[in-house]
């Protein structure tokens, strides 16, 4: 979900890894691991900078479910 969530907001924000990596300082190849479901642990500082250079939030990055 959190791969497919941050692809489609890049992709929708019409940026490549690389310049979302610049805009965010996110390294390309964490954004790439991401996308790619390889990495699991995604640092708050991180998510912030990756929200703020996507126009979004960090709860639409990252949602949690409902358990309702």
């Amino acid at each position: 979900m959190i791969a497919t969530n941050i692809k489609k907001l890049r992709l929708s924000n019409g940026l490549s890894q690389a310049e979302l990596s610049k805009m965010s300082g996110v390294p390309q190849t964490t954004i790439s691991d991401w996308e790619g479901g390889l990495l699991q642990n995604h640092p708050v500082l991180k998510a912030i900078s990756l929200s703020k250079a996507l126009s979004t939030t960090v709860e639409q990055l990252f949602p949690v479910a409902d358990d309702n």
